[in-house]
């Protein structure tokens, strides 16, 4: 073990196969732009938050686009389902989401200034039976469309098919032949890429080529037919509340994580208070190993440690407490070191 006490991940990566978990520390680590865990301090960044934005989010108290963007489009085609004649909701609901749009746009990097990460993080993604991604990025999406492009023997499957959620996603674990194993992919906070209608049908957007990714959802969300299903603010509390009125988030956190095996990693994950809901979830599974990668570069990085740690034994019985071993994230040789 080196001098500071951690692990590198290639003398541990043997006892954890079964799921990894991935925060925004991973993206970040793909890319710095990805650094954007508020985005409605981005938009005022960037002044897209407007008045009638900021009486917005003021009114629901809270920091949450989606939420503001589901309140606002529902009481919009309520307003049109009674007749009610009045266009300030209607214009609430454009500006809200032009802002989020535009912060999207302006925070995300394009797909050629990643792609010099795809092939390391990928082959990360494919060591495990289980990825689940807690950003509403597209790097997980791109690392498995790269990852499915280049090598066939081992299929990386988001459960959509192809654009809508298949509940019964355990039958996907059987690889289909040239596939000799199958990776499965889930996103309990949403993405960017998926979109709900107004009676609540949940779809991925898909596009054939790598590069039109982002514009094809800028162009589905200005379709004014959908808005976006991704958590992105909020305490845990608010965060429930947002993934139980998606049937895609309340089966990915109901169904699947409790599910993922008995060895978990999580990379770029700080555990915060935030995300207590997904180690709730977790807590209800059969784990019995969970490795944590520690940003090392942070002069606080033990006591990072310390407060995981005890996180952990808090949000798991006595009895069945999983063994905790905790490892250096530059020893994951997919991108720069990262704090989550």
């Amino acid at each position: 073990m080196p001098a500071t006490g951690l692990h590198k991940w290639s003398r541990i990566k043997s006892r954890f196969r079964d799921c990894l978990l991935l925060g925004n520390g991973a993206s970040i680590a793909v890319h710095e732009n990805f650094d954007y865990r508020n985005l409605l301090t981005k938009a005022r960044t960037n002044r897209l938050i407007t008045k009638q934005v900021k009486t917005a989010f003021e009114h629901f108290k809270t920091s949450d686009f989606e939420y503001v963007l589901n309140m606002l489009w529902h009481a919009r085609h309520l307003n049109m389902a009674l007749g009610v004649n009045e266009i300030k909701t209607a214009i609430a609901y454009r500006k809200v989401k032009t802002a989020l749009v535009k912060t999207i746009k302006h925070v995300h990097p394009e797909y050629s200034e990643v792609l010099p990460k795809l092939d390391g993080l990928s082959a990360f993604l494919k060591h495990f039976k289980t990825n689940v991604s807690l950003s509403y990025d597209l790097v997980v999406y791109w690392a498995r469309m790269f990852a499915n492009n280049q090598d066939s023997t081992i299929s990386l499957k988001d459960c959509f098919l192809p654009t809508k959620f298949d509940p019964n996603w355990r039958r996907l674990r059987k690889p289909i032949p040239p596939a000799k194993r199958t990776t499965l992919v889930f996103y309990p906070h949403g993405n960017i890429a998926l979109v709900t209608d107004l009676v609540g049908n949940e779809h991925k957007v898909i596009v054939t080529t790598f590069f039109n990714l982002l514009n094809q959802i800028e162009s589905t969300w200005n379709s004014e037919n959908y808005v976006p299903v991704f958590v992105s603010e909020g305490s845990s509390e608010r965060k429930l509340s947002a993934i139980y009125r998606s049937s895609y988030l309340t089966t990915v956190y109901e169904d699947v994580l409790p599910d993922v095996g008995v060895s978990l990693v999580a990379f770029g994950w700080s555990f915060g208070d935030a995300d207590a809901h997904i180690l709730d979830s977790l807590s209800r599974g059969r784990l019995k190993r969970i490795a944590v990668s520690i940003f090392t570069k942070n002069p606080e990085w033990r006591s990072v440690r310390d407060n995981i740690r005890t996180k952990i034994k808090k949000a798991f019985p006595s009895r069945t407490r999983p063994e905790i071993v905790f490892f250096d994230s530059a020893s994951v040789q997919f991108g720069a070191e990262v704090e989550a």
